[in-house]
């Protein structure tokens, strides 16, 4: 049975049993921070078919229907800015704030008209490394490259890693073990370097790729002035900050903001870490983010936020919209502070490593 159906049967149990809705006043904090990446109307891939990615594209129709039915059930949407006022507060009325990660285009075509509809503020992180060319979507790269060969071979720095790819199954165990190869036993620039190589070697068009899914600073300065954007920070190659030095994860942060106020006028204060999970953005990163002024910093941990989290402002949880998981319901059942437990293993707070 795979993860994903594991995790639909437990958010059914939580949502249609009624237990989820047992744990609210309990559980549910102050409120949530969405975390959102594509936004279109079909979703990349086929059903049943290789998209390993699939869980970062939500379509128009659900994130409508979504945030419909979050204001009917007393959730106020608000920008990041009044969500850390109400964590330091701990204000009793529910909020929900939306982020999304790296600047996709789809988001000013797609997405900001729904945010429009429901007069809800949203956040985009940006990476000024993906909106110039000096990074790429290497992740979307590598899974474009298995899914169009029949044979894959990763050129590593020690070994060459062949993998046969011509059936879902193969295509699914070896972008597997490649993303386990690459976010753990090679340094962030090296995992470049090698997903840049295989990209010439299949003839992949990684930069038409990337200028073709990321808006550029004209699209990001337009989208920051329609009255409910804000842009944050992302680092600027869009690195997982707990794999560098004190003095790389320093400027990746404080260059990033930098970088965005040069190009808009503004100052970014508030950062998302890329791949927030524990091994890719750690407390020594909190602290640091914290150091440098920004006034919070979220990380892909699940979790809704409660009021202990204003002493953690730069660690922020987040729950991911799931393209896996488009239903109302199973966020109502993440917001209901249910999950959180459950992933903490009854904590509130995960911020200690």
């Amino acid at each position: 049975m795979s993860s994903n159906t594991v995790t639909k049967l437990i958010l059914d149990f939580l949502s249609l049993s009624g237990a989820s809705a047992f744990a609210k006043p309990f559980f549910s904090g102050v409120g949530g921070v969405l975390m959102l990446h594509h936004v279109e109307p079909s979703i990349k891939g086929n059903a049943g078919g290789f998209s390993p990615n699939s869980g970062l594209t939500i379509t128009p129709e659900f994130l409508d229907t979504l945030l419909g039915e979050l204001s009917d059930s007393g959730f106020e949407f608000v920008d990041l800015e009044e969500a850390t006022k109400r964590i330091q507060s701990g204000s009793a009325k529910p909020f929900v704030a939306i982020t999304l990660d790296d600047g996709y285009k789809d988001n000013a075509l797609h997405a900001a008209p729904i945010f429009h509809k429901y007069k809800a503020p949203y956040t985009i992180f940006v990476a000024p490394g993906l909106i110039d060319g000096r990074a790429t979507l290497w992740w979307e790269d590598l899974e474009r490259i298995i899914k169009d060969n029949d044979h894959v071979v990763l050129e590593l720095p020690s070994e060459k890693l062949a993998f046969e790819t011509k059936t879902i199954e193969q295509k699914n165990a070896a972008y597997e073990k490649f993303m386990q190869i690459l976010i753990s036993d090679v340094t962030e620039i090296a995992q470049r370097k090698i997903v840049n190589i295989t990209c010439k070697k299949y003839k992949f068009n990684a930069e038409a790729h990337r200028a073709n899914s990321i808006m550029d600073w004209p699209e990001l300065k337009k989208i920051a002035k329609d009255g409910l954007c804000t842009l944050g920070a992302h680092t600027i190659h869009h690195y997982a900050v707990a794999r560098l030095s004190d003095e790389e994860c320093k400027s990746q942060l404080k260059q990033s903001a930098d970088e965005i106020k040069k190009q808009t006028g503004k100052q970014p204060e508030h950062f998302a870490y890329p791949y927030g999970y524990p091994s890719a953005a750690c407390a020594r990163d909190f602290k640091i983010a914290k150091e440098l002024g920004f006034k919070s910093a979220v990380t892909t941990r699940h979790g809704v936020c409660y009021k202990q989290h204003a002493d953690h402002l730069t660690a922020l949880p987040r729950i991911s919209v799931n393209g896996d998981f488009q239903k109302p319901r199973y966020l109502k059942a993440m917001l209901s502070g249910a999950t959180t437990m459950l992933f903490n293993k009854g904590k509130k707070l995960n911020v200690d490593q």
